[in-house]
């Protein structure tokens, strides 16, 4: 039995090791997208967030029909600011905007280019 113990904690480590490695990041990883050098809220990402965000995360949406917390807003700089960091979480995951198969290559990447440049709003 010990030897049985020995050999599965060997194979979780080395399933722990080999699921190590490099992430993949958007603005990096490839080469077809062409990125700006300068991202800003009011440039790029307000339109991003206006067309693919605010139909659920707007504060001018009731209480009592949201389907997304009430203080996750994207309706506003400060609001999007606020919660970028969130935000960039569930976008490089493809799981925002929700019931799609997320955004494209090309505007994650911006969208994490916004996040490297410390959300600007100019």
């Amino acid at each position: 039995m010990p030897n049985s113990l020995m050999l599965f904690s060997v194979m979780i480590i080395i399933m722990n090791i080999a699921s190590c490695g490099d992430k993949y990041d958007p603005v990096h990883d490839n080469d077809n997208l062409t990125i700006p050098d300068s991202v800003s809220y009011e440039s790029d990402i307000k339109k991003l967030f206006d067309e693919n965000c605010i139909q659920c995360h707007s504060s001018q949406i009731p209480a009592n029909e949201r389907i997304t917390p009430i203080n996750v807003n994207f309706d506003d700089y400060d609001s999007a600011k606020e919660n970028a960091l969130r935000a960039n979480v569930r976008i490089q995951a493809g799981t925002m905007p929700f019931g799609t198969s997320g955004l494209s290559d090309y505007h994650r990447a911006l969208f994490q280019k916004w996040i490297d440049l410390e959300t600007p709003e100019f």
